[in-house]
């Protein structure tokens, strides 16, 4: 099978600049997700975890 057909054998369809952007929206938003909880658990150890 090649990369660019499906498993059901149906030609791939081009995907439109609109899902590509929420594609890349979804992505972005996932990435910003996961650097806030990384600097929130950073914060919080900085904070709770320190010898005072």
């Amino acid at each position: 099978m090649t990369p660019r057909q499906t498993q059901k054998g149906t030609p791939p369809r081009r995907r439109t600049r609109e899902q590509i952007r929420a594609g890349n929206r979804r992505i972005g938003l996932v990435l910003l997700v996961v650097v806030a909880g990384f600097f929130a658990a950073a914060i919080v150890h900085q904070v709770y975890f320190t010898a005072h």
